[in-house]
């Protein structure tokens, strides 16, 4: 596995404050220094701001009963 896919597969642990020593100093290492790993780290944070501010929807009444009618 290349340096940046081992990266961004930590950046969401990173991110939530997961990863501590080493771990969490390689990544900001590799972050300092590439560019395509610190615009992949961006737009997590991004997505992630915009997924917490959507509004909560309430599925349809019928939902439960067709997923139900496949399981």
């Amino acid at each position: 596995m290349t340096a940046c896919a081992d990266i961004r597969q930590k950046l969401s642990p990173y991110m939530d404050g997961l990863l501590e020593g080493q771990e969490k100093g390689r990544i900001e290492e590799h972050l300092s220094s590439c560019a395509e790993c610190t615009a992949a780290l961006a737009d997590l944070k991004k997505t992630t701001d915009l997924l917490r501010n959507l509004e909560e929807v309430d599925p349809p009444p019928w939902l439960t009963a067709r997923i139900m009618t496949h399981v």
